[in-house]
């Protein structure tokens, strides 16, 4: 069976400039405090675009180098390739590379994923983007890697108002001759244009059934506060994760908390504590500019909830996605 590998809205804002961040502290819930689990930290040139993005992991009583990534970009800062490498304990190994094309009106065309493999590197996925003529996003193609040629793999057509608004996305499998619905996702918005909620539907064989919804909170100031993560359970939405939300006076976020609904109340999950560097720059940008975990799938390309022990895709806001392994 084939691989779904979908990186959704991996072509959006894919600018290898740095938000501000310097680092982001990931915690754990033990049940009384917090503990070390991940931090990333952010290396940028004179320019201010990001170079390198290290990733170190928490060992009793010291972090330890994981992966990192490096990006090359051109004068502009646009993004032209990065390259993912693994620590082996002593030196970095290489992983992945993913290189990226864009169009005449600079929008991301294509981005092609490549593995590491002794002395050279393989293809393995690639995306194709198409855009309508006021050039918005309608299309990602994601095609696979057979060993002579590219295979259709899955793809995303997007529907969006005449502003570019997103209203809905649906994601299809190829079948080996033609194209399978497997999931949908509709959403809506408040009055300021900020996301409400993002419903999720999966196909069965002949309809739409609900699976999770996506519902946004903003304060006053249209900064986002609160992300409650719900299942439907044949006839009502069940609270399931939420993510709770800090933010400095700029709307930047200082720290997010991950909680988890045990039937009766929210437990403690993980924490997200946000550092940036000082700039004169503009940082009253839409909180999307954030780097915040928005949507995490699994290998097949479903939504799910972070896990342990299993590999996944973790969406972000400014438009990457990372493939992660966190151990107990």
């Amino acid at each position: 069976m084939k691989k779904l590998l979908l990186f959704i809205c991996a072509f959006l804002a894919l600018s290898s400039s740095a938000q501000n961040i310097d680092n982001i502290l990931y915690e754990n819930w033990n049940g009384v405090s917090w503990d070390n689990s991940m931090y990333q930290d952010y290396t940028y040139d004179g320019s201010g675009y990001l170079t390198n993005l290290l990733t170190t992991t928490w060992n009793v009583s010291f972090w330890e180098n994981s992966s990192q990534n490096n990006y090359t970009n051109d004068g502009s800062g646009t993004l032209q390739d990065y390259i993912t490498q693994i620590w082996d304990g002593s030196i970095w190994d290489n992983s992945q590379r993913a290189t990226y094309t864009y169009n005449g009106s600079g929008d991301p065309l294509t981005i092609t994923f490549q593995n590491w493999n002794v002395s050279s590197w393989d293809n393995d996925l690639k995306q194709n983007a198409t855009y309508d003529g006021s050039g918005y996003l309608t299309n990602l193609l994601t095609t696979v890697w057979n060993g002579n040629t590219w295979e259709n793999n899955g793809q995303i057509n997007y529907t969006n108002d005449g502003s570019g608004t997103l209203q809905d996305y649906t994601i299809q499998q190829w079948n080996g001759s033609g194209w399978d619905n497997s999931q949908r996702a509709t959403y809506t918005y408040n009055g300021s244009g900020d996301p409400l909620t993002i419903t999720f539907q999966n196909w069965n064989v002949s309809s739409w059934e609900n699976s999770n919804q996506y519902n946004y909170t903003n304060d006053g100031s249209g900064y986002l506060t609160n992300l409650l993560i719900t299942n439907w359970n044949v006839s009502t939405w069940e609270n399931n994760v939420q993510y709770n939300y800090t933010n400095n006076g700029s709307g930047t976020v200082q720290d997010l908390i991950v909680q988890s609904w045990n039937g009766s109340g929210w437990d403690n999950f993980q924490k997200v504590t946000y550092d940036y560097i000082p700039s004169t720059a503009n940082l009253t940008e839409i909180y999307d500019n954030d780097r915040k975990v928005i949507h995490v799938f699994d290998m097949m390309g479903r939504e799910t909830s972070p896990q342990k022990n299993k590999v996944l895709i973790y969406q972000y806001s400014d438009g990457t996605t990372e493939r992660i392994f966190e151990f107990d």
